[in-house]
């Protein structure tokens, strides 16, 4: 049987990015590449070389790769992860909606937060439920407190998770828990606990595309996507810093 061609990349839509090998962010932002990398540059705190698909890296500090898919309206970026006052920022500097995928490899938590000209408008997020171990700990850190005789003037834990009020917030029977936040759309709890359906369906609703990692260009004796070419991309920029 023949193998299934994938559609060309101008095509190509959804969440398709495979297991990460570690921590990991992407950001990807509704404007062209000219006018987001100078402000990832900015950001960042870095320089730029633009245009630099099949050359060597600058001799510096890589940060980020910067690069826009031909006829796609979003420019990607790959970023710590934890950064969502920085992009946040960002949004808000170029009047502009980003996407901001996380994946935290100690937590083993994933999601995505989309920022629409600095103001956060939607969140998913999903991993182990450790609310029954950070319950205990917060009790244990109160109880520990009271025994020194202090008085804790706010309850240990009483605040954690609480940065959103959560429009979904629903634990599965594998314990992995899962949380939904948005101020453009609803949701049900059978759609997030599909995650992979759930965040491919939303990149196809926003034309984003976030691929796997074959796609995505990075410093292989040359700056290259191992599965695309030159003429795929728009352009590829680099963002690095001093050595």
């Amino acid at each position: 049987m023949a193998k299934k061609k994938k559609p060309a990349t101008e095509k190509q839509r959804g969440f398709n990015l495979g297991e990460p090998g570690g921590t990991i962010g992407f950001v990807l932002v509704r404007a062209d590449i000219e006018t987001v990398s100078p402000a990832v540059s900015a950001m960042l705190g870095g320089n730029l070389s633009t245009d630099v698909y099949g050359n060597d890296r600058d001799d510096g500090r890589w940060l980020t790769t910067v690069h826009q898919y031909k006829d796609h309206p979003w420019t990607l970026f790959s970023m710590d992860v934890s950064m969502e006052e920085a992009i946040a920022n960002l949004s808000r500097d170029l009047g502009a909606e980003c996407i901001y995928f996380q994946y935290e490899d100690t937590s083993a938590w994933t999601g995505y937060s989309v920022y629409k000209t600095g103001e956060l408008t939607e969140s998913y997020f999903f991993g182990p439920d450790y609310s029954e171990e950070m319950a205990e700990m917060a009790q244990m850190a109160d109880d520990a407190i009271k025994e020194m005789g202090i008085e804790p003037e706010e309850k240990a834990g009483e605040n954690l998770g609480k940065e959103i009020r959560w429009d979904i917030d629903v634990t599965d029977d594998n314990e992995i828990q899962y949380l939904f936040f948005s101020t453009r759309r609803k949701a049900n709890k059978k759609a997030v606990k599909d995650y992979q359906a759930f965040m491919d369906a939303f990149f196809k609703a926003e034309d984003a595309w976030l691929p796997d990692w074959e796609y995505l260009p990075y410093e292989n004796g040359g700056i290259t996507a191992d599965a695309l070419e030159k003429k795929d991309f728009v352009r590829v920029d680099v963002v690095y810093g001093e050595a």
